[in-house]
């Protein structure tokens, strides 16, 4: 679980996603939408809490946009460097 930027609370689980609460509205948004076919390994949102990153086990990086909930550039089987 993550406190970011004093606008939310951001946890990972299995279902795929992360789980942005907004602390004032105790709302929960779901990211990224449709994109990771594995579970997430790890995320992390930018310091002006415009944006989500996600990479998952399927080796995909996806950035997503929390404002529009949308995926804004996605990253298929990120390789790792030898």
């Amino acid at each position: 679980m993550q406190f970011v930027g004093g606008k939310y609370l951001a946890a990972i689980s299995e279902d795929q996603f992360v789980h942005l609460m907004s602390i004032d509205s105790k709302t929960v948004k779901k990211f990224p939408k449709g994109g990771h076919d594995a579970n997430i390994k790890n995320f992390a949102v930018d310091p002006l809490s415009e944006y989500v990153a996600t990479i998952g086990c399927d080796g995909t990086l996806i950035f997503s946009s929390i404002k529009d909930e949308a995926i804004v550039a996605k990253l298929p089987k990120v390789a790792k460097q030898t």
